[in-house]
């Protein structure tokens, strides 16, 4: 810390002392001059502790987490990794029907089940299609598409269309 506060009463002594160095310029024919003199100094000031090593870079310095709010911290990460879980269900539900809509099959429900695993990468745990009892000739080209979309093969339904 003593680093960070010697770094910023630097810049204000360089600020200062530009300052009156502004003022005691004896014309104004020079000014431009001294202004690009002045701004790359204050430049080399500003980035001189970051690379000579003396101050960290962001990505260098450490955050220490409090052990009380480590509870706190473990129940956002389920509840994202649940969030997550559950739009990536709905987004794969949503292409299967689009793509199944497409070649003319219109499912009644989708139901795709994933599954999160310890290197946090997603394993798809199953795929079940409902149709109506209309689209029994279908199935084997259900079972296709489903399967050239998402790798795996579904299980299909069949049920009765309510009439109202």
């Amino acid at each position: 810390m003593d680093n960070v506060r010697t770094w910023a009463l630097s810049l204000c002594v360089a600020l200062v002392a530009g300052g009156v160095c502004h003022l005691l310029l004896p014309n104004k024919s020079m000014e431009k001059i001294f202004q690009l003199v002045a701004s790359s100094f204050f430049l080399c000031c500003v980035l001189a502790p970051f690379l000579s090593g003396a101050l960290p870079l962001l990505e260098d310095l450490e955050v220490e987490i409090p052990q009380d709010a480590m509870p706190a911290l473990e129940n956002l990460n389920g509840t994202v990794d649940q969030q997550v879980l559950a739009l990536t269900e709905q987004r794969l539900e949503d292409q299967l029907g689009d793509h199944l809509r497409a070649h003319e099959i219109v499912p009644l429900e989708i139901d795709v089940s994933i599954h999160a695993q310890e290197d946090h990468s997603i394993r798809l745990d199953q795929i079940a299609v409902t149709v109506s009892k209309e689209q029994t000739p279908n199935a084997g080209t259900i079972r296709s598409l489903t399967e050239e979309l998402l790798g795996m093969e579904p299980a299909v339904y069949y049920q009765q269309e309510e009439t109202s």
